[in-house]
């Protein structure tokens, strides 16, 4: 029977107890300085901050280039003393010995700090990172168009390696005008920050006016998040006072959790600006800490306190506690959202709509193997089946056309399983309506000149079925990727060759085999959000699926951290290619097939 892939998008929540905990938890770590400076004291460069009331706890974020000229004002040191301080490095530079601070990576491109991330290529001590998507040179362009998918990118990598994720408010003309709503606005970071709003620092009650309207959206969708206001010293070139700038922390103290501070210079990031002046910024500072700090605190004037009613902190947002790297981040940090964080608006996909249920609105388009098709009707019946993968969302990979007599409900949909151009031939033989599914891999059944020339074989097989009237599927394996790139590990190879662009556009469906990392699901859904986008790139109407398996490579895993892998990138595929392996020449070390997972899996999502 003729078999045409039909787009059947899923669209979910991430779930909460994965996603909101890992990015919302980081920012309680206990701030310290890790190496010292030269011709700084020995002891400085490891003080510990003591933890006040997290309430009165400010956020602060300054540049290293400038930080030890402002800092070392004694107002501006006693101000940071009381805070919680992050200070952006890069890897060959040391955080400063001055305040005890969280060093921080900083990164206009979600590639770059992916790479530098999962190569640990970070400055020793890092334990947050910035993601400041911006319209200029230094963002790649695609970055630029789709921004809201790679900043839930760049938050997912800080999560999933333990760090904290300070982003940008998306501005809605950064968006398509269909999906400029407060959901797409707010990223899912750790702490957001509003940098546009320092074009208004001119004016101290327009400021208060733009942070408070940005505030508002951010606090609809995400009550508890950290959020700091943008203040430079020089926004665009255009001249700022001391005075100002302090008008404009006076003004939003008490909207805000924290100030990001900019000392900028002429530069790509801004060609108009004049020279840096962090004496401006020092004595603004100054200031401030004179309005908000006691008479007995060195540089506080006592004007005013932290406690008086005339100027207060932002109290209804607390900064969650910091959990240093040696310990486990908990479970739900005090005054967290226990709602869902979603992630961000795909090409050609629609975003998740709110819902604090796990199960998907749509149904999954599930790919499952005849043989294992074969495992659940044995275990649990065909009406159990039938209900779980009904005929209509469900496509069967066998090796003939004709499903057994017990699998005749789901014939209407089989595609054909081929490892080889020999095999797509064979395949078209038997019958050349049926779609066929091109499994290529770095094993035997895929012969050794077929794994090094993958790309050209994906299109060879995709015009040989579009010859026949037909379509493909591609499937083509990650440990593909040291065949086609020698001296790279699977991942660089299988990411940077034309493996995935020619399958994209040789196929009208494209299965990514992440299968093996689906036991991290932080790390499952950020490469099948990475390798999603990098398909859809070459050909925006190639669907997309991605591989689950019961008992990869033999390893267990459970049904609950299945689960988690469907709810954090059912937003971002159509579907999964659901395994249910054994010991075979496929998959020497699987060992006994574990159907028992998958039927957990699909009872968890049928709920």
């Amino acid at each position: 029977m003729r078999w045409r892939p039909t787009v059947r998008v899923v669209s979910v929540t991430m779930a909460a107890a994965v996603l909101a905990t890992s990015t919302l938890a980081m920012i309680g770590m206990q701030p310290t300085s890790h190496h010292q400076r030269a011709n700084h004291d020995q002891q400085a460069a490891h003080r510990v901050a003591e933890l006040p009331s997290v309430n009165q706890r400010f956020i602060w974020l300054l540049a290293e280039s400038h930080f030890d000229q402002v800092v070392s004002v004694p107002a501006v040191r006693a101000l940071f003393d009381r805070g919680v301080v992050y200070e952006p490095i890069t890897p060959r530079q040391h955080p400063s010995t001055l305040v005890p601070v969280i060093p921080t990576a900083d990164f206009h491109s979600e590639q770059l700090l992916a790479a530098a991330v999962d190569g640990n290529e970070l400055a020793p001590g890092v334990r947050a990172v910035i993601y400041d998507n911006e319209r200029f040179a230094n963002t790649p362009r695609i970055e630029q168009q789709h921004i809201r998918h790679y900043t839930d990118l760049a938050a997912l990598v800080a999560a999933k390696h333990g760090l904290a994720s300070i982003c940008d408010f998306i501005q809605p003309d950064r968006l398509p005008p269909g999906a400029r709503t407060p959901a797409n606005e707010v990223p899912p970071c750790s702490v957001v920050g509003l940098n546009t709003v320092q074009q208004s620092e001119r004016s101290p009650s327009r400021y208060r006016a733009v942070v408070a309207r940005e505030v508002a959206i951010i606090r609809e969708v995400n009550p508890t998040v950290p959020i700091i206001a943008g203040l430079s010293s020089n926004p665009r070139g255009t001249p700022v006072s001391a005075s100002e700038l302090t008008a404009d922390m006076r003004a939003t103290a008490g909207l805000v959790n924290g100030f990001w501070l900019n000392v900028p210079a002429p530069g790509v990031g801004c060609p108009q600006c004049r020279a840096p002046d962090p004496a401006l910024m020092a004595t603004a500072l100054s200031n401030f800490a004179r309005l908000v700090l006691p008479t007995s605190t060195p540089g506080g004037a006592g004007a005013l306190s932290t406690s008086s009613p005339s100027l207060s902190f932002r109290t209804s947002a607390p900064v969650p506690p910091v959990v240093p790297p040696s310990q486990p981040a908990p479970s739900q940090p005090p005054g967290a959202s226990s709602g869902p964080i979603q992630g961000g608006p795909i090409p050609g996909i629609p975003r998740a709509q709110s819902s604090a249920t796990a199960a998907p609105v749509h149904p999954i388009h599930w790919y499952i193997a005849s043989s294992a098709l074969h495992q659940l009707i044995s275990l649990e019946g065909t009406s159990w089946t039938l209900a779980h993968l009904a005929p209509a969302t469900t496509t069967v990979i066998a090796h003939t056309p004709t499903l057994p007599t017990t699998q005749a409900p789901w014939q209407g949909g089989v595609v054909l399983d081929a490892t080889s151009m020999a095999g797509v031939r064979a395949d078209l033989a038997a019958d050349p309506q049926d779609p066929v599914l091109l499994d290529l891999e770095a094993w035997p059944l895929t012969p050794l000149a077929e794994q090094r020339t993958a790309p050209q074989v994906e299109l060879a097989a995709g015009a040989l079925m579009q010859a026949h009237g037909s379509t493909l599927v591609s499937a083509p394996a990650i440990d593909l990727g040291h065949v086609l790139v020698p001296g790279k590990p699977n991942v660089v190879g299988y990411l940077t060759s034309a493996l995935l662009p020619d399958a994209a556009h040789a196929s009208a469906v494209v299965d990514i085999q992440a299968q093996g990392m689906e036991g991290n699901p932080m790390a499952y859904a950020e490469f099948v959000s990475r390798v999603a986008l990098m398909l859809r790139n070459a050909n925006p109407d190639v669907q997309v699926i991605a591989g689950l398996s019961t008992n990869p490579d033999g390893r267990v895993v459970t049904a609950s951290e299945l689960l988690q892998d469907v709810q954090l990138t059912s937003s971002v595929v159509s579907g999964y290619w659901l395994n249910i392996p054994g010991t075979s020449v496929a998959c020497p070390s699987c060992g006994a097939p574990q159907p028992q997972i998958a039927v957990e899996l699909l009872d968890a999502l049928t709920d």
